[in-house]
């Protein structure tokens, strides 16, 4: 019989304690990274939008997390009544006076600033690098014992 020597499976068991625990708190994990995801497309999308009185961009908001099904859900919204306008664009009269401008109106058509389109698509390009990294850091501190 040969002698391989001794083993100590004590780190094994402690790796598998860790993992185990980091399975049950990957929850907290998304829930983290769907806020940090909110935050900064609110931070985006206020940077984008237009200020005229500033009404509009001091009333950009986000929902708290909530979980549906196997996936985390936030809202980003902006509750004025003409944020939609100014986010696709609309019609108006040509000739109309309007008095809040002093002007008579020119185009038969005001063209959107997209500022939440934008903001998602850019937030899109950055999403899977800023995820790998709080999922790496997470993982991280699960395998160190932090």
């Amino acid at each position: 019989m040969a002698k391989w020597g001794s083993v100590d499976f004590q780190s094994l068991v402690d790796l598998r304690d860790r993992l185990e625990a980091a399975e049950k708190q990957s929850g907290d994990l998304c829930e983290k990274c769907a806020k940090e995801l909110a935050a900064r497309l609110l931070r985006k999308v206020i940077k984008l939008t237009p200020v005229k009185t500033g009404e509009l961009r001091r009333n950009w908001f986000a929902t708290k997390v909530k979980k549906v099904g196997n996936a985390f859900e936030v809202t980003v919204y902006n509750p004025k009544e003409y944020g939609p306008y100014v986010e696709w664009g609309h019609r108006q009269e040509p000739g109309r006076f309007v008095p809040a401008i002093g002007k008579k109106l020119v185009e038969p058509w005001v063209e959107g600033r997209y500022m939440l389109t934008k903001s998602e698509l850019e937030l899109e390009k950055q999403a899977p690098g800023l995820l790998a990294k709080m999922v790496q850091k997470y993982l991280e501190e699960m395998l160190n014992g932090k």
